[in-house]
């Protein structure tokens, strides 16, 4: 879930909210990710049609904070993740309906984690730690596809102010 905001013609602030929770049958699988996103965007075009907000190409500033679980096979990995990055993106108005927008994106920055590393039983009932570590990643950091649209915005009749 997410939320874009403009700010004037060529700004816009952002929020994401991300909980996947995903498991595979036999329950040998899971990834568990509570992210949070927050960033900054810069749109290049200068809009004068208040419809054409948060579309054409624009550079971005985001951090994000979360926490996962991520188990292939009765093994994983849980800790506690930062990252910040630049990105890169996209919006297309989407034909006739001028408050729709698909868009694209892709970022790269740093990311750093705490984690322990574990063992499960067969059942996942018990979990068995067997150390802990800490990772940085300097490298891609985001990639999105988003359908987008626009609350509450009315288009103006050309030449009103």
């Amino acid at each position: 879930v997410a939320l874009e905001v403009p700010l004037g013609r060529q700004w816009s602030l952002y929020g994401d909210y991300s909980f996947p929770w995903w498991t595979t049958p036999g329950n040998d699988r899971a990834w568990q990710i509570l992210k949070w996103d927050l960033g900054a965007r810069y749109w290049m075009n200068r809009h004068r049609d208040p419809m054409d907000v948060l579309s054409g190409h624009f550079l971005g500033l985001a951090i994000s904070a979360g926490y996962y679980d991520i188990e292939p096979h009765h093994r994983g990995w849980q800790g506690e993740a930062a990252a910040a990055w630049l990105e890169y993106g996209y919006a297309w108005r989407l034909g006739k309906h001028k408050a729709w927008r698909l868009g694209i994106a892709a970022g790269a920055g740093w990311m750093g984690t705490d984690y322990r590393y574990y063992q499960a039983d067969e059942t996942d009932q018990h979990l068995i730690y067997s150390h802990t570590g800490r990772l940085n990643w300097v490298g891609p950091t985001k990639l999105e596809l988003g359908l987008k649209y626009l609350f509450n915005h009315k288009s103006r009749k050309p030449g009103a102010r």
